[in-house]
């Protein structure tokens, strides 16, 4: 009598199958992730592209005239318009008011004008600007770099924070330094294609929408540091409109996101400081 046969694979066999698959899976792995950045820095230059574009969009709508961009902590959230309204901060940051550290993930506050009660006398409503350039940038995907990870937690919930990028402190921000450079209207700025417009600011830095550098001179001190959250790379646009991603040459400005404020960074000598600063205090 013939015995049927039951065919299928042996401890050995399967075994051979998952080293296969393991082995695929690795050499994959780093070419799918690479890929996966690559990306992410695209959307992030269409990113700058869209809000260059929507500047120059206000800009020809005002006579030439550059909204004014205000420096201090939570801009939008006292009264004074900016580019952007909202604050960027961290839930465990004692120097910002409960309401602002909400803004972090409002992504409202872009282009939607509202009223609020102040902290210190509930009764004296606080005017909240929307951004300036809001109605002509109403996507709110395009005001976060998507490699951009940096969240806030409340009620034990992390919700991630709505935007990466800043503006000059040359474009119309009223400045405490009167030596400072500031353009009030865009046919002032006499090199567009070496002054950078917005910046891709590092997590732990960014607060209001003004990119927050005044000292032309000093190499040593940053107040805001740039992101290079796209492989050891940030990503800028210029007034002429281009957008550049910009690989740093200093291992000093690659500083790891801790979800803490910074308020100041102090390095020796940096050459990406060097390179940056003069161009985006409008003294290229």
């Amino acid at each position: 009598m013939r015995t049927r046969r039951h065919f299928g694979f042996t401890l050995v066999e399967l075994l051979v199958v998952v080293a296969v698959i393991a082995i695929l899976a690795a050499l994959l792995l780093p070419t799918l992730s690479g890929a996966k950045k690559r990306a992410q820095t695209t959307l992030c230059v269409s990113n700058l592209r869209q809000l260059t574009v929507a500047f120059h969009n206000y800009v020809d709508d005002h006579n030439d005239k550059i909204m004014e961009n205000h420096p201090v902590v939570a801009a939008g959230s006292i009264g004074q318009p900016s580019w952007v309204a909202g604050l960027m901060s961290y839930e465990n940051n004692p120097l910002v008011p409960a309401f602002g550290k909400t803004e972090a993930t409002n992504w409202a506050l872009f282009y939607v004008e509202g009223r609020l009660a102040g902290t210190i006398n509930p009764k004296i409503p606080i005017t909240r600007f929307y951004g300036s350039i809001g109605p002509y940038a109403k996507n709110p995907k395009i005001y976060r770099c998507p490699s951009d990870q940096s969240y806030s937690v409340f009620d034990g919930r992390k919700e991630q924070r709505v935007r990466s990028y800043t503006i000059s402190p040359a474009m119309n921000c009223p400045s405490v330094q009167p030596d400072a450079v500031r353009f009030r209207i865009v046919s002032q700025v006499r090199n567009p294609a070496s002054m950078i417009l917005f910046i891709d600011e590092h997590e732990d830095t960014i607060s209001a929408g003004v990119f927050r550098e005044q000292r032309p001179g000093d190499f040593n001190t940053w107040n805001s540091l740039p992101a290079s959250r796209h492989n050891g790379a940030g990503t800028l646009s210029y007034v002429d409109g281009h957008v550049e991603v910009r690989k740093w040459q200093d291992p000093q400005t690659l500083v790891p996101v801790a979800r803490q404020n910074r308020h100041v960074t102090f390095q020796t000598n940096n050459l990406d400081r060097k390179w940056l600063v003069p161009r985006i205090c409008g003294t290229p």
